[in-house]
């Protein structure tokens, strides 16, 4: 499964044994931070896939400002708090 960040409109059905997403920025390719809000989310969503046994990988383009190395990091945090 490949999701891109703005993927409500999509299906989230998992055909293979990975979920590689990219997020781009929420307002925007390569604008802004995700914030906690946005990220607890997509925490919950990548713990979900996880849990069921998939790879997952995030890989985050919002780097207009170095936003996509602090929102990774932001992500990682809020995984680990579970």
């Amino acid at each position: 499964m490949c999701l891109r960040s703005r993927w409500q409109d999509l299906p989230k059905e998992i055909t293979a044994d990975l979920a590689y997403v990219r997020l781009h920025g929420p307002d925007g390719p390569y604008q802004v931070r995700y914030g906690a809000e946005r990220l607890a989310g997509w925490a919950g969503t990548c713990s979900a896939w996880l849990k069921v046994g998939l790879d997952v990988y995030c890989y985050f383009d919002n780097d207009e400002a170095g936003y996509a190395a602090q929102d990774a990091l932001e992500l990682t945090r809020i995984m680990k708090k579970g």
